[in-house]
């Protein structure tokens, strides 16, 4: 099944001026590019991430460079979690799922997500995408243009389990050209 690509409505375009805002008041800085989304100055993330420990071994996420913030942590009671994710030219996520399934908007740059048996579809900003709960997939910038997303997904309650898995990376031979 592949991503199901929401329209853009007035709610989710309220949303994310108040999340933008929201980071920018605490000193986030988003990627700033040209007309093609090139890649203009750099970014301050409070993560720049490339490997996460899952079950005590350290697994590979990004390939290239990417990095997030976190906006909303998603501390109980509420499990509501919110990133900031910035992708350079070619970085893309790898194979990955969330157990409750996961949200992301594009708010700038050009990219590609893919689900599991499903084709590779391009994405632009004002894109919202829905990952359902259990399905494998992966996202990244295009090789030209960098891209910046808001992840918006459910934690799991402490215990009960992960909230993603990952899996490999998506390879150079794989990746659209």
């Amino acid at each position: 099944m592949g991503a199901v690509l929401l329209e853009r409505d007035a709610a989710i375009a309220t949303i994310t001026e108040r999340l933008v805002d929201a980071a920018a008041r605490r000193g986030a800085l988003f990627l700033v590019g040209d007309e093609r989304g090139v890649m203009g100055k750099a970014a301050s993330c409070g993560v720049v991430a490339t490997r996460v420990a899952e079950r005590g071994v350290s697994v590979e996420i990004f390939t290239g460079d990417a990095c997030y913030d976190v906006l909303a942590p998603g501390t109980e009671p509420a499990r509501i979690r919110v990133n900031v994710v910035r992708f350079a030219p070619g970085a893309r996520h790898a194979w990955h799922v969330h157990t409750n399934g996961q949200t992301f908007h594009v708010t700038e740059g050009l990219g590609y997500v893919q689900a599991r048996g499903g084709e590779i579809v391009r994405i632009a900003q004002g894109d919202t995408i829905d990952a359902p709960p259990g399905q494998w997939h992966w996202r990244g910038a295009t090789r030209e243009h960098l891209m910046t997303h808001l992840a918006i997904w459910q934690g799991v309650a402490e215990g009960d389990g992960l909230q993603t898995e990952w899996g490999n990376l998506v390879t150079a031979a794989k990746y659209p050209r």
